[in-house]
């Protein structure tokens, strides 16, 4: 009795398994799903809104929209459905109602908030008070980043996640908590793309979004300084001096601001030769007539010489 007992033990054991295996194949979601694309919208984008049944115990049902408790029209039956989401600060209730074969009524609904997402970039880089560009980054230049959220007001960075990613690489190794603010030296790259992604405490995504910004390589141009109308706003290839002097002034284009103010070389020359510049402004410079008439090449050479592509240098011919 005690061999039957143990042989008939051991052939129940793969039955068992089998037995478990189908139960934990079973197990399925019978929810119903309102599926969202894109999952996180943007104010007035537009929004498709999926129904899925995973289950299928909502087989044969009849399907029927809403939009803020109103009927959309020619919806019925339809598995998905497209809107333009609200405007920023608002928010916009979808709904699917079903209707079984057997009369049965089941809804489902999704409250859908457009949040839009900003990333200003502040290159620290030099550009003149009257040019009406924007300072863009150059090799080697520092870059202020920060991110505004807002669903209709400004949504404050304590208690969010922050993921940044520099040309896909993440920024400082992971997730950031409440840094809405970040600063980092571009690479030689002629592009950087700056990306990111906002969680809440519990992992939820917030919002994301990505743009990229041109590197510049820095130059430097002259613009004569007029004594009644301060710095003339064309820059100058040549220039004649028709009286017995003449100022100018040198302005480098997307310099980092560090090398503007602290340069390793600072060089001023006429036709190769180095001169010491004894204006208060160490940009400006004013050269005076002599008794013989030619021509010279003013000259400004500014570098960093830790960071050999952060610089720059220009020249102008000056007929005297």
């Amino acid at each position: 009795m005690r061999f039957l007992f143990l042989a008939l033990f051991l052939f129940s054991l793969p039955l068992y398994s089998e037995a478990q295996l189908l139960q934990t194949e079973g197990l399925i979601d019978t929810s119903l799903t309102l599926e969202v694309e894109p999952s996180l919208p943007n104010p007035e984008e537009t929004v498709t809104v999926t129904l899925s049944d995973y289950s299928g115990l909502y087989y044969g049902a009849e399907v029927q929209w809403y939009l803020n408790d109103k009927e959309i029209p020619d919806t019925k039956d339809n598995r998905s459905v497209s809107f333009t989401a609200a405007r920023l600060g608002s928010s916009d209730i979808i709904k699917a109602t079903l209707k079984k074969p057997n009369g049965a009524v089941e809804s489902i609904t999704k409250k859908i908030t457009p949040a839009y997402l900003d990333i200003i970039v502040e290159p620290q880089t030099h550009v003149p008070g009257f040019y009406k560009g924007r300072a863009l980054p150059s090799v080697g230049s520092t870059l202020n980043v920060t991110a505004l959220l807002s669903n209709g007001k400004m949504m404050a960075p304590d208690g969010l996640i922050y993921t940044w990613r520099i040309n896909q690489k993440v920024f400082e190794g992971g997730p950031l908590r409440g840094r809405n603010k970040i600063s980092f030296s571009s690479g030689q790259e002629s592009s950087i793309i700056i990306s990111l992604q906002i969680s809440d405490s519990v992992g939820n995504v917030v919002a994301k979004r990505g743009i990229s910004v041109n590197t510049m390589q820095p130059k430097l141009l002259f613009y004569e300084l007029n004594a009644l109308y301060g710095t003339e706003t064309k820059a100058l290839q040549t220039l004649a001096i028709l009286g017995n002097s003449a100022s100018f002034r040198a302005e480098p284009y997307y310099l980092d601001s560090q090398t503007f103010n602290f340069p390793d070389i600072f060089e001023w020359s006429i036709n190769g030769t180095e001169f010491e510049n004894r204006s208060l402004n160490p940009y400006e410079v004013t050269l005076e007539k002599t008794g013989y008439p030619g021509t010279a090449e003013l000259k400004l050479h500014v570098r960093n010489t830790t960071q050999l592509l952060q610089g720059t240098q220009g020249s102008i011919a000056v007929s005297i």
